[in-house]
């Protein structure tokens, strides 16, 4: 900074500097948002690639994916990528985990309820139930 400067003067420029960050701030988080949601989703799938698994990968376009199917490196099996293009980006991570899951397992799986049914009402149980039901969109306890 200029020390020659009147304290006005650098007062005013450094306000000036400041509106022209906050100016740009919402476009820069708007921007970032957008480059999220348009990041690929990546699972590897320990199997190696075979040409009748596109009923698996179904799942993925219907839920409006972009998919790529290839090995993966170091020939550990087979990478599936998939990326929103514009669909729900919970409802493309639930499908690309099931994709897995049925290349690898040959099912969905799933957290059932309590064997004996409904578990008594208590905070343990509420919270239970709260977490089972979120890991199911997310993936994620």
């Amino acid at each position: 900074m200029d020390a020659t400067k009147p304290v006005l003067t650098r007062a005013a420029d450094a306000a000036a500097h400041a509106a022209r960050t906050a100016a740009r701030l919402p476009r820069t988080l708007q921007e970032r948002r957008r480059q999220r949601e348009e990041r690929w989703l990546v699972v590897t799938v320990d199997r190696p690639l075979e040409d009748g698994d596109d009923g698996v990968h179904a799942r993925l376009r219907e839920a409006g994916a972009e998919v790529e199917v290839r090995p993966a490196p170091g020939g550990r099996g087979t990478e599936i990528a998939a990326r929103p293009r514009g669909a729900d980006r919970d409802e493309v991570r639930a499908a690309l985990r099931e994709a897995k899951q049925l290349l690898e397992v040959g099912e969905v799986l799933r957290v059932d309820p309590q064997p004996a049914g409904e578990r008594s009402a208590s905070p343990a149980s509420r919270a239970i139930e709260a977490i089972t039901r979120r890991a199911g969109r997310k993936g994620v306890l």
